[in-house]
């Protein structure tokens, strides 16, 4: 049984790493809601014409970032990070035969309120009046929910070897 749920903490984290870069990389972080033809992602703005989408950066250099959009970019990749870190420990933890679980947890945790943080953050502070959350937003939340998953199966896994 510890096994199944390793497999399935290792499944359900790794996805949710991998919907949080999605996020991050994609374009779609926000509509323009006057012209569906516009959107908006971290980095870049498109807009779509006659079926071609046409993207151009928002920002020449990185000290052009405004600071809440600045946070925003910096908790995602810290939760990326802190979540990579926790599947090492935990995976090095099985490897080694040692109890890493507290690490792999609370370095797990981190990942989620840093993740969360940065939605939280976008929401309210970048994203403007005129503007509408999109898909790239919302696989952020996915992706920030499938690490709390991957928490609770952390605990399992946790309660199953005392």
């Amino acid at each position: 049984m510890a096994n199944l749920l390793l497999i399935t903490y290792i499944l359900v984290t790794s996805t949710g790493i991998s919907l949080l870069i999605s996020s991050i990389a994609t374009n779609n972080w926000a509509k323009f809601t006057s012209l569906d033809k516009f959107n908006e992602g971290l980095f870049t703005r498109c807009y779509t014409f006659e079926g071609i989408e046409y993207c151009h950066k928002l920002y020449k250099h990185v000290a052009d970032v405004p600071g809440s959009l600045a946070g925003v970019i910096a908790l995602m990749l810290m939760a990326i990070i802190f979540e990579g870190l926790s599947m090492i420990v935990k995976v090095a933890g099985v490897l080694m035969e040692k109890k890493l679980d507290a690490g792999a947890a609370f370095l797990q945790l981190l990942a989620i309120v840093c993740g969360a943080s940065g939605l939280v953050v976008y929401h309210s502070k970048c994203l403007k009046d005129y503007q509408n959350i999109d898909w790239s937003y919302i696989i952020g939340w996915f992706g920030v929910c499938l690490l709390g998953i991957g928490l609770v199966l952390l605990f399992l896994l946790f309660i199953r070897r005392r």
